[in-house]
């Protein structure tokens, strides 16, 4: 079972995770066909690593920065790429399997940023307990920083089941 602690890490990777692109996106034509390939890498890269727990691959598709920040659910806050990284460590280490798989994604632009909004799905084996399933909705910024396209903040939301 996760415990609190778990929880919250998870989240924070559940936000992360749900930026990947997925074949039912739906992109404003005011992006470009470069801008387009970038973000879609970058999704790419990061949604195999994370369903692959690979620490390293995963964080290299966030801004190495202390202005990184990452958001929780419950209104937990991570600045900072080595506090988000310390956080990812302890979560890919308590799971034995995890696969996301993204439902929807809009991308909007913002300045110099693309804005991504979207859900996805989870399921995330921890070594420790039972299979979690679940649903997030989620917002991020996109930028390219040093030549590379990443993730500079994200926020998410674990969603509610329905109710009957």
């Amino acid at each position: 079972m996760l415990t609190y602690r778990t929880s919250s890490i998870w989240t924070i990777l559940c936000m992360i995770g749900m930026l990947a692109c997925s074949a039912n996106s739906s992109e404003l034509a005011e992006l470009s066909a470069e801008e387009l390939a970038g973000i879609r890498d970058l999704d790419s890269r990061f949604v195999s690593a994370y369903n692959r727990l690979d620490v390293d691959a995963f964080m290299d598709c966030l801004w190495k920065s202390p202005n990184l920040v990452v958001l929780l659910y419950d209104g937990t806050v991570f600045i900072g790429w080595d506090s988000v990284r310390k956080v990812t460590e302890e979560f890919l280490a308590g799971l034995e399997s995890a696969h996301v798989q993204i439902d929807e994604v809009t991308f909007l632009r913002s300045g110099d940023a693309i804005m991504a909004v979207g859900t996805a799905s989870y399921k995330l084996q921890p070594k420790d307990g039972p299979l979690q399933e679940f649903s997030a909705r989620w917002t991020d910024f996109r930028r390219v920083e040093d030549g590379q396209w990443v993730y500079v903040s994200d926020h998410a939301q674990t969603l509610a089941p329905p109710t009957p």
